[in-house]
């Protein structure tokens, strides 16, 4: 007997675009839902430590932010379906994230 590939998001088994971005929507729609979820019920208490931390109004906000997954980077404007290179435009070399702005990139490093 012969191994076939079987795609489980159709009865047919057979692969095609458009269940695979149903899929990966529902996915991304999942995700953020964890990640809501986790980051307001993980930070209850820490939001009020953001807020009376001895740093600018700025920084504090960018603090927020940054942990609600709200800072316009590449990635996240890519996901309100802005057409955009979702790579840093700084160093090129990975995905523009929150993460990779305040820490990974070669501009981050610097500082």
């Amino acid at each position: 007997m012969e191994d076939k590939l079987i795609w489980e998001c159709t009865r047919s088994g057979e692969f095609t675009v458009r269940t695979a971005t149903m899929m990966a929507r529902k996915l991304e729609a999942q995700q953020q839902q964890i990640n809501e979820v986790s980051c307001s019920r993980d930070f209850d208490g820490r939001w009020a430590r953001i807020w009376t931390a001895s740093a600018i109004p700025r920084a504090k906000n960018l603090c927020w932010r940054g942990c609600r997954y709200a800072i316009p980077t590449c990635v996240n404007l890519y996901k309100i379906r802005v057409e955009i290179d979702v790579y840093c435009p700084v160093c090129g070399n990975e995905y523009e994230t929150t993460t990779h702005i305040c820490l990974d990139c070669e501009l981050a490093t610097e500082y």
